[in-house]
């Protein structure tokens, strides 16, 4: 769409073809506004078959009544199958059902059903690495610079290797390494102990992509679903000391805070 309308504003198109109405658009004031002014403005003329609509030959009733009508139409229809979608995905979240489109780092998909998690031999032993070096005092930075000396490659370089199409809303490098906050990340997930917690992040509406965090009380979370990699006793433990890493950080920062002395009173000491 955005490489068209580029190309409509160099004025290299001067008509545009679709099958119907709805694979042009479903947002009935975005369609309207392109066909009844963007185009017309622009002098382009827009057809589409299977509506019988030509904005070279329609007459103003058609423009502006039947079209928008056929558009709201099209607009109810979206909005239909996106709530039925959220239902579905509701449904299996209360289930169990994993619905991620990847597993988590440490699992991978069952071949037989793409809804239940497995252990990814490879990736659970590090990821058991990861919790016995916490459980042995590391911070979450010299258990990251460990992996990252030794060529371990981070999850999302891992998915890569394995051939899946991923991606990530997190910024990233050309090439990623691991990091603190990735094995935090790893530390803090309840999936490695068979829970699955899901409903995290939900989309604006079916209009918007962006999505918003989800409160957690609000998550949908189901114990027993999956092979654990790590015991109850050692994440629990973790979080234990992840809370501590949490307080010292703040205590040394505000420790940092109170030790600064003003230069013009260092100064006047040192004068004394």
């Amino acid at each position: 769409m955005k490489r068209m309308m580029a190309d409509v504003d160099a004025g290299r198109i001067d008509c545009i073809v679709v099958k119907d109405l709805s694979r042009f658009g479903r947002e009935r004031i975005e369609t309207g506004t392109y066909i009844a002014k963007t185009f017309k403005a622009k002098g382009i003329r827009f057809i589409a078959i299977n509506d019988h609509y030509d904005t070279l030959t329609a007459d103003g009733s058609e423009t502006h009544i039947v079209m928008p009508i056929k558009a709201l139409t099209n607009d109810n229809f979206s909005r239909d199958i996106s709530t039925k979608v959220r239902s579905s995905q509701g449904i299996k979240r209360e289930k169990g059902e994993y619905i991620g489109a990847f597993a988590p780092y440490g699992y991978k998909k069952s071949v037989e059903n793409k809804n239940l998690l497995v252990p990814d031999d490879y990736a659970a032993d590090i990821v058991r690495e990861i919790y016995a070096e916490k459980l042995s005092g590391m911070s979450a930075n010299a258990i990251a610079e460990g992996l990252n000396r030794r060529g371990v490659l981070c999850p999302s370089e891992y998915k890569r290797d394995k051939g899946e199409r991923y991606a990530t809303s997190f910024k990233q490098a050309a090439h990623s390494r691991w990091s603190a906050v990735t094995v935090k990340r790893i530390l803090e997930n309840a999936v490695y102990t068979g829970v699955l917690e899901q409903g995290k992040r939900a989309k604006v509406s079916y209009k918007v992509k962006r999505e918003i965090q989800v409160p957690e009380a609000e998550w949908i979370r189901v114990e027993n679903t999956h092979e654990p990699i790590i015991s109850r006793q050692d994440y629990e433990a973790v979080q234990i000391l992840l809370q501590r890493d949490m307080r010292a950080v703040g205590k040394g920062a505000k420790a940092k805070k109170n030790d600064r002395t003003p230069k013009k009173n260092a100064g006047q000491i040192g004068e004394n």
